[in-house]
């Protein structure tokens, strides 16, 4: 995809978990541009190795889980973070950095989504970084193209969303899935939940069905879900009306409430 496109995904990453309660401190944005909002320094080799291995690891003293959202142009066992400026990583790379900070937070949960055309090739492969304890999500297997949509990236539009509605890592993997291979049948998005390497396996699920902004501490931190603490039964008048009354309690400050019903089936 081109740049325009780049930014919408990683503006809406960004826009995604503040939305959810994350603080500007603890999300760090890598990008070419450094005007966009919330860009904390350039997209370099050298600050992403850092913001894995020292910022996440002084987050981390805090947290119980690291998000890493990776959107650029890519290729077989490579990623560019700013390819014109010569900055890009193997999978070997960041598999290296992200050991350094399992040795020193073991029991951080990671995961790693990589959108870019064979990005599948960071899962399979000598230099996978696939490992038990991380979930991988690719946008597409390790040798096909990740396709672009109108505005930002098929694949991670229908990601992002379903992870907007409180669906888990892999629900919302699924229905991402879905939609890029109704749009473009050589795009085959890969998870490994596992840690074996393999990217089609039913193994994943587990895992991934057990993160996400639903599940605490698993996806972001501590970002616990609204909780309904009582609902009140409709009692229709004559013209079948009524009216719906729930107690909603957050640990945050309530911005908006809104009810989704669904006719009998």
């Amino acid at each position: 995809p081109v740049q325009p496109n780049i930014y919408h995904v990683t503006d809406a990453v960004y826009q995604l978990f503040k939305d959810k309660g994350a603080t500007d401190d603890q999300i760090y944005y890598l990008a070419p541009d450094l005007s966009r909002t919330g860009v904390d320094a350039s997209a370099t080799a050298a600050n992403l190795e850092a913001a894995i291995t020292q910022w996440a690891d002084e987050q981390a003293a805090s947290a119980q889980s690291l998000t890493l959202y990776l959107m650029d142009h890519g290729g077989q066992d490579i990623f560019y973070l700013d390819k014109l400026r010569g900055e890009w990583i193997t999978p070997t790379d960041l598999h290296g950095w992200l050991n350094k900070l399992e040795a020193l937070r073991p029991t951080l949960n990671i995961n790693v989504i990589y959108e870019a055309c064979e990005s599948g090739s960071f899962i399979a492969g000598d230099g996978s970084i696939s490992k038990p304890g991380r979930v991988v999500i690719a946008s597409t297997d390790d040798v096909n193209l990740a396709w672009a949509s109108d505005d930002g990236a098929i694949f991670s539009d229908h990601f992002l969303d379903s992870l907007r509605r409180g669906e888990s890592l892999y629900t919302s993997f699924r229905s991402a899935q879905i939609a890029a291979q109704i749009a473009h049948p050589q795009q085959q998005p890969w998870i490994d939940g596992d840690g074996d390497g393999v990217g089609t396996d039913d193994a994943s699920q587990t895992v991934a069905a057990q993160r996400g902004f639903t599940f605490a501490g698993t996806f972001p931190d501590e970002i616990w879900p609204p909780f309904i603490a009582e609902v009140q039964p409709i009692e229709p008048d004559e013209q079948g009306r009524g009216v719906l009354r729930a107690q909603v309690r957050d640990d945050v400050n309530v911005d908006s409430v809104w009810a989704v019903i669904y006719p009998p089936s």
